[in-house]
């Protein structure tokens, strides 16, 4: 006769690293993106081809393979990078629009161990249209490097690794002002960028731009917030008011939003960037940057008097640290 199990079961224990995997590539796919799997073998000649020819790099150490299968994957992969833009390559011409990922490890030489490194990294690939064709859109509108970068800031956001910043660097393959650093605390986690154009020139790829992330996802993962805390939403009605300031150039607006968030304290709930403006009106060497600020206490509601207060706190914090001058019109 069938007996049934007296032990008790077991406990269950979650592997935070398998949770994460997983949990990376559900946030991926829910924003539109399909899921790449490469081989990770390759050649250096395959790797070295994401490179403008005049870049001419040290020769990477690879770990190679004692008795490859063929000429072609020879070595073992350092990068995604190569093999997400063979994908590109491959499949840009039976879609207007490309949006691809693959999570897997790169192996990386150790001087004098005899066993790689394995590093397990994030790639996305984007090209092609945003948008095709429609009644609405006379024309469509090509994937740009924000596309990329909202994807990344979503990635983030959906972790809930906050505080990020995305800072322009100069990165080998990767065009020379089109390319950002992603820090948190300082700490590299990734890159993202369009490809150099010379680049793009050595795959078979038509005229859209072509868009790649890097992400170290041993490192977000060690970003991880072991808990996060939600807030309730004020049931007071927000103010919204609008400031446009003059600053140099060379300013970046994550500076700006900086001193603006210190300033405006708690009762600043929102603040977004509109518009960017450079001509003559305002002077060469000169942009005018445009924020949308919201206002709203959790307690009361905001009288005009405390909202211009805290208006006024901002533009004196923003003249005394940056230098900018409030645009009139």
């Amino acid at each position: 006769p069938a007996s049934y199990m007296a032990d008790p079961l077991p406990p269950q224990r979650t592997n935070a690293r398998d949770d994460f995997e997983r949990r990376t590539k559900t946030i991926l796919s829910s924003m539109g993106l399909l899921e790449m799997i490469n081989y990770r073998l390759t050649s250096p000649e395959e790797e070295m081809r994401m490179l403008p020819e005049e870049i001419h790099e040290q020769p990477q150490e690879y770990v190679q393979i004692l008795n490859p299968i063929s000429q072609d994957k020879r070595v073992m992969r350092t990068n995604l990078i190569p093999q997400m833009l063979g994908n590109l390559e491959r499949n840009i011409r039976h879609a207007d629009h490309l949006a691809l990922f693959e999570t897997g490890p790169v192996f990386l030489v150790k001087e004098n161990e005899q066993l790689p490194l394995e590093e397990y990294h994030l790639c996305i690939g984007l090209t092609g249209f945003n948008q095709n064709k429609a009644w609405d859109r006379k024309e469509p509108r090509t994937l740009d490097f924000f596309d990329l970068k909202g994807m990344v800031e979503t990635y983030l956001d959906a972790l809930h690794i906050d505080h990020t910043t995305f800072t322009p660097v100069e990165k080998p393959g990767f065009h020379p002002v089109k390319c950002a650093s992603v820090k948190k605390d300082d700490a590299e986690i990734g890159i993202l960028g369009e490809i150099h154009p010379k680049a793009k020139e050595k795959y078979d790829l038509l005229d859209y731009g072509v868009f790649i992330a890097d992400f170290n996802l041993d490192t977000v993962f060690t970003l991880l917030p072991v808990s996060f805390h939600s807030k309730a939403i004020s049931t007071f009605p927000p103010v919204l008011e609008d400031l446009a300031i003059i600053v140099p150039e060379e300013t970046p607006s994550i500076d700006v939003e900086s001193v603006i968030r210190k300033a405006g304290g708690s009762l600043l709930m929102g603040l977004s960037l509109f518009d960017i403006f450079k001509g003559t009106q305002i002077g060469a060497g000169k942009k005018s940057l445009a924020y949308n600020m919201t206002f709203q206490a959790f307690d009361r509601t905001l009288t005009d008097n405390e909202v211009e207060k805290v208006r006024n706190k901002i533009i004196r914090a923003l003249e005394e640290q940056i230098q900018a001058v409030v645009r009139k019109k």
